[in-house]
């Protein structure tokens, strides 16, 4: 079939259809837009992350079925290529591979409820700094009283960690302020960790 005998599916005098809207003014009633941080090993993104049903945002990557993507709306990208000269990008939407994803929190002062009974027996916080890229996360992990930080990395199997109380910072731009979150996910292999 020759190119010019394809017919236009609108005929003469039809306007365009109404713009798709932008997904966030399209949710459903049991959906939620939460704004979140992801860092991988050469960027820093923002945005909102959309979760369904009981799921917690900053869940997303301990439950079930963990996404092969993460799906930022309204979202902001920095390469940390050069730290001197930080400049974000703007994204109406932006996926981003949950393999590369190395840290995770919600944007402060957002917060949910945290994944664990502070009344469980044997349990303490124990003080650590996670090397996250450029990043530096000083907090805590919850772990049997009678354990350390060696054997907690030796015998953890999930992907992600938990870390509680952190304080993030940039040490190689000192001009940005330190940031306080309540909890953040740490991909286990691909971050380095230090007892505080």
């Amino acid at each position: 079939m020759a190119m010019d005998t394809i017919e236009d599916p609108l005929p003469a005098g039809t306007p365009d259809p109404e713009p798709r809207r932008p997904r966030l003014e399209r949710l459903e009633p049991e959906e939620r837009a939460t704004p979140v941080m992801v860092y991988t090993a050469d960027s820093l993104s923002w945005g909102r992350i959309i979760t369904k049903g009981a799921l917690r945002a900053n869940m997303v990557l301990h439950s079930g079925i963990v996404p092969d993507f993460l799906t930022l709306y309204e979202a902001k990208s920095m390469s940390l290529r050069n730290l001197a000269t930080l400049q974000s990008e703007p994204y109406a939407e932006l996926h981003i591979p949950t393999d590369q994803v190395v840290g995770y929190h919600l944007v402060p002062p957002n917060s949910e409820p945290l994944d664990y009974d502070p009344e469980a027996p044997n349990r303490k916080m124990e003080p650590a700094a996670v090397i996250v890229g450029p990043f530096r996360f000083n907090g805590a992990f919850r772990m049997a009283e009678l354990s350390n930080l060696d054997r907690f990395l030796e015998i953890s199997q999930t992907p992600f960690l938990s870390m509680y109380q952190v304080e993030i910072t940039l040490p190689a731009n000192p001009r940005l302020k330190p940031m306080q979150v309540n909890f953040a996910q740490i991909r286990r292999t691909a971050v380095r960790f230090s007892p505080s």
